[in-house]
């Protein structure tokens, strides 16, 4: 299968975007980590639904800490 399709077992992605999520207002430091890294697929989504990229980011990283 990788012989066949070798561009679908890429070992590494160059085209994620490191985005800030935007802050609730809180200036309560915590251990989380501060950036979230969205993939081109995510990038795209968000520019497609005109969603601006931090908040993305930021429902990304809500959904993270979730599942975590």
């Amino acid at each position: 299968m990788r012989v066949e399709f070798p561009h679908k077992f890429q070992a590494q992605r160059h085209n994620a975007q490191a985005v800030a999520p935007a802050s609730s207002g809180r200036s309560v430091k915590s251990g989380r980590k501060k950036t979230v890294e969205l993939t081109p697929g995510q990038v795209a989504f968000a520019k497609k639904m005109n969603i601006p990229l931090e908040r993305y980011a930021k429902e990304v990283a809500k959904l993270d800490t979730r599942s975590a």
